[in-house]
């Protein structure tokens, strides 16, 4: 996994939240237990909101491209924003149908007490330890080498939802 801080432009920020509110008033969001396979939703309690990048995915795509490593770089993109609701999250899994995934948090502020955090298997980690990683606003975590990885669940009284744009690289078909 790699952590980058300050991705996206502020601007593009304030966009992609009014994209979003325009689209939570028009009902153009899936529930993760109707999309994701069985194996991701083990133990989910809660669904995970999704919908396409319909209007700022390219320019998503061209502020963290700097980001991205060159033998990822060619792979065709989709970009989605997620909201993850209370008690929401996702079981330990691999990413292997992508060439890689992206998370950008979009919180201005997260609380370790309000869960939604990402772990992760390091490839390089010897033990059966898992790393760790707190929501913070702006930052992108990559995973470009096929690492296991989960979120914990949303705690049921989050003061908010959390908030994400999610990046998959296509592997070619």
């Amino acid at each position: 996994m790699k952590i980058f801080n300050e991705v996206l432009s502020n601007d593009l920020i304030n966009e992609i939240f009014s994209e979003i509110k325009s689209k939570t008033s028009a009902a153009k969001w899936a529930a993760s237990v109707l999309l994701w396979d069985n194996t991701i939703l083990n133990n989910v309690m809660a669904p995970v909101l999704q919908t396409p990048a319909e209007y700022h995915g390219e320019k998503i795509l061209q502020e963290v491209k700097k980001f991205l490593p060159d033998h990822i770089k060619e792979y065709k993109a989709y970009v989605q924003y997620y909201i993850w609701t209370k008690n929401s999250s996702i079981s330990l899994h691999l990413d292997s149908k992508h060439a890689y995934g992206a998370t950008i948090y979009l919180n201005r502020e997260w609380i370790i007490d309000e869960g939604g955090i990402f772990l992760w298997k390091d490839k390089q980690e010897k033990t059966d330890c898992y790393r760790a990683y707190v929501p913070k606003y702006n930052s992108m975590i990559l995973n470009d080498d096929n690492e296991k990885h989960l979120v914990t669940p949303v705690n049921p009284f989050s003061r908010n939802f959390r908030i994400t744009v999610q990046i998959f690289g296509k592997k070619e078909a």
